[in-house]
């Protein structure tokens, strides 16, 4: 039988392995936000 988190860990290891993804901290995470506020900064200062 096929699991939610059998899948879920599958297209996370393709997105990092593959795709250039990286691994966030958990313990970064706003949950309030639902983002990594350090990464939207990045984001925001490459887009200039």
């Amino acid at each position: 039988m096929h699991k939610a988190s059998n899948f879920e860990q599958s297209i996370e290891q393709s997105l990092l392995q593959h795709d250039g993804y990286s691994k966030g901290n958990p313990l970064d995470y706003n949950k309030k936000l639902a983002l990594f506020p350090d990464e939207v900064v990045v984001l925001v200062q490459n887009r200039r």
